[in-house]
Order: structure tokens, then C-alpha cells, then sequence
């Protein structure tokens, strides 16, 4: 017998402080970018306990080696310039405030003046969302399965945010599914169950009038592993059979109309190959404009691959490539 609990937990929204007013006016009158990145562990300069054994146990590790990092971070955001990032794997809201800190001399643009982060309890890492518009309705959503055939693992909360864009809402989830760390079948049931939460979540929307949702983050499962029809993607609620939904129908920009892929390169280099992971899904009132790869050096290395950080030389980026998509309202 299983049994399915759904949480809704506080997180942390900010606001920055900024002598500038008024809001950040859309692209070509309409149009938004925004970045999806995951940063491969971004703990901050103080251990407290709660970071992963490489970094607690690592003598090199430390406030100087952290700042070397953030500094390197900041300056991708200011070459990507999306106007909204969406990142994984950061490890509290602290650093957040660097991050904004880091920006304060940035002249003639406008900063991320707004914020949000979080993460569920006792992990490690979570979510956080950088926006030149303002951010408000912060919820985060988390899900517990009870069952005598397995133990839950820690699953991270799915971040539900709201950017007003002028006139106009968008609504972000920020995800970051099960990894594939300890088998991919065995695995796999945890980011079924991380698919039902969103697929309920989506479905409030379904009769929103002009409704417009982003979907993104890691979600450690490849484009090819979703139910899919040309570039349409269907989220199941298979599970929660009490309150079941029908399935929920997103677009992916890593398909064609066709099915095909639409870019070369994935988000993450894995065995040899490349894995698109990390995503993108848009729907309702929004139409996707342009979309790629960040893939430009210093992120890859020569033979074009991620350049992922090494505790050991404090040297790197990010296992993971960000993405930038541009949309339409």
C-alpha cells in the first residue's frame, strides 16, 4: 500500500535594493529571455555542515576559492543577459545577496533586482530564481511517499514562482528531478513521482484564460525519455489515482515540429554522448522564439565538452551547459 502526501513549505523571496525605478521594459516590445543553468554544487565559502563530503573533507576549499567562483558565475550572467535565470544546485540565499552584491558597480543596465530560492529541508542544495521583473506568489511543493517496498530517497521541492511582465503573468516551475545515481531503473520511479507533483501542479493552469507557463531545470531524464509527439511533450499523472488529471501537454525546444533534435549539442556530456537533461517547457500564451546551447568557451573545453569545476584547482564552471531561450508574449 502507498500512500501520497503533498507539502507546500515557506521559501525565501527577495527583494534587492536599487536607486533605479520602473520596470524592465520587454525586448522588441514583447519579447523575454530566460536561462536555465544547473551550477554543479555551488556551496558558499563557510562550511556548515551540510555540504557534500567532497567540499567538507577538501583543505582547499574556502571563502577565497568560493569568490574566485562567484566571480566567474557573474560574469557568464552578464555575457548570457537573460532576463530571468533560473539556477540548480546552489546551496543557500546567501548566495544570492553575493550575486547581487557582485553587480552593484555594474553600470548603465539594469540589474536582477529580484530574487527567490529554495530547497527542501535537510538537503543540501536548491533552486533559485534571478529576475529583472518582479517575482511574487512563491510557493514550493514537495511529495512523500509512503510504501513498505522502498524507502523514499531525499527528493528536491518543485519551486512554483509568478513574474509579472508588464501587464502580463508567467508562471516558472523550477525543478530538479532523482538523479540516475544508483540505477536508472531503480531510480526511475522517484522521477515518476516528481513528474505526477508537476503534472497536478500544471493542471491548476489548464483553465487559466491566457495562461502562460516556463517549465524548466535539470530533470535528469533525457528528451527521449518523455512521452513525446513532435515537439509536444505530455506530463502523466499516473500515480495519485484519487486525483487524477489528464495528461499535461507542454512544448520542448529541443524538438523540432518534426520530432527531431534542434540543436547539436546537448546540456550534458555523459558516457561519450551528449544528454539533453536539461529543459525548457512552454506553455499557453508564450511562443518560443529562439533557443540554444551556452556553449561558448570558457564553458566547454577545447574538444567542446563542459568545463566542470574541480574542488582540487578551484579551476571550472559547471558539468552542466546553461540554456537560453527567447519567448514571445
Amino acid at each position: 500500500m502507498r500512500k501520497f502526501c503533498f507539502g507546500l513549505y515557506v521559501a525565501f523571496l527577495i527583494l534587492f535594493p536599487s536607486c533605479e525605478t520602473g520596470q524592465w521594459s520587454l525586448k522588441n516590445g514583447s519579447e523575454i529571455s530566460v536561462s536555465t543553468w544547473n551550477l554543479q554544487t555551488f556551496f558558499d565559502g563557510t562550511k556548515d555542515g551540510c555540504e557534500y563530503s567532497e567540499f567538507l573533507k577538501s583543505g582547499s576549499w574556502d571563502k577565497e576559492k568560493y569568490y574566485q567562483r562567484l566571480e566567474r558565475l557573474c560574469t557568464v550572467m552578464k555575457e548570457i543577459n537573460a532576463d530571468i535565470f533560473v539556477f540548480e544546485e546552489i546551496e543557500n540565499e546567501k548566495i544570492l545577496f553575493d550575486i547581487s552584491n557582485q553587480f552593484s558597480a555594474w553600470k548603465n543596465r539594469q540589474n536582477w533586482k529580484y530574487s527567490c530560492f529554495t530547497k527542501s529541508e535537510g538537503s543540501s542544495i536548491g533552486c533559485a530564481v534571478i529576475s529583472r521583473f518582479p517575482l511574487f506568489n512563491l510557493k514550493t511543493h514537495s511529495i512523500t511517499v509512503e510504501t513498505a517496498n522502498q524507502e523514499q530517497p531525499s527528493l528536491r521541492n518543485l519551486m512554483e514562482v509568478t513574474a509579472q511582465v508588464g501587464e502580463k503573468q508567467i508562471v516558472i516551475f523550477a525543478n530538479h528531478w532523482k538523479s540516475k545515481a544508483g540505477g536508472e531503473e531503480e531510480s526511475e520511479i522517484w522521477r515518476d513521482y516528481q513528474e505526477s507533483l508537476l503534472c497536478q501542479r500544471l493542471n491548476e493552469y489548464s483553465f487559466v484564460e491566457d495562461a502562460a507557463i516556463i517549465s524548466c531545470g535539470d530533470f535528469n531524464r533525457d528528451i527521449g525519455e518523455f512521452f513525446t509527439e513532435g515537439n509536444k511533450v505530455f506530463f502523466h499523472n499516473d500515480f495519485v489515482k484519487k486525483n487524477y488529471f489528464e495528461p499535461f501537454c507542454m512544448e520542448s525546444p529541443w524538438l523540432t515540429k518534426q520530432g527531431d533534435f534542434s540543436t547539436v549539442t546537448g546540456s550534458y556530456y555523459f558516457q561519450q554522448k551528449w544528454e539533453r537533461i536539461d529543459h525548457f517547457f512552454v506553455y499557453g500564451n508564450l511562443e518560443v522564439v529562439n533557443f540554444q546551447v551556452w556553449n561558448n568557451i570558457p564553458l566547454v573545453n577545447e574538444d567542446g565538452i563542459p568545463y566542470e569545476y574541480r574542488i582540487s584547482n578551484g579551476q571550472g564552471y559547471s558539468d552542466h551547459l546553461p540554456l537560453l531561450i527567447y519567448l514571445r508574449i
